[in-house]
């Protein structure tokens, strides 16, 4: 009987310490998709000792990067905004 009460007891008390997961929303899942990305483009660009400009995605699913004399580094897809 005593082995019954002291288990229910700790039962009672992991219950009450133990959190419920909240499920990750879609906007936070994709915030940290878009952080650990941009994390990896830095760690790259850094690692090559050059100035490097991410510009478009391989047919192979790589980034290109291309350097500051490439006239892509320089373009801003601002221009096509209206305002």
């Amino acid at each position: 009987m005593r082995k019954v009460a002291v288990s229910f007891v700790s039962l009672l008390l992991l219950s009450c310490t133990m959190k419920k997961e909240e499920p990750v929303s879609f906007v936070e899942e994709n915030i940290a998709f878009a952080r650990a990305q941009i994390g990896r483009e830095i760690a790259f660009i850094e690692s090559s000792g050059k100035v490097l400009n991410p510009v478009t995605v391989k047919p192979e699913g790589g980034v290109y990067y291309c350097d500051y004399t490439d006239w892509r580094s320089s373009f801003s897809g601002l221009g096509m905004v209206p305002v």
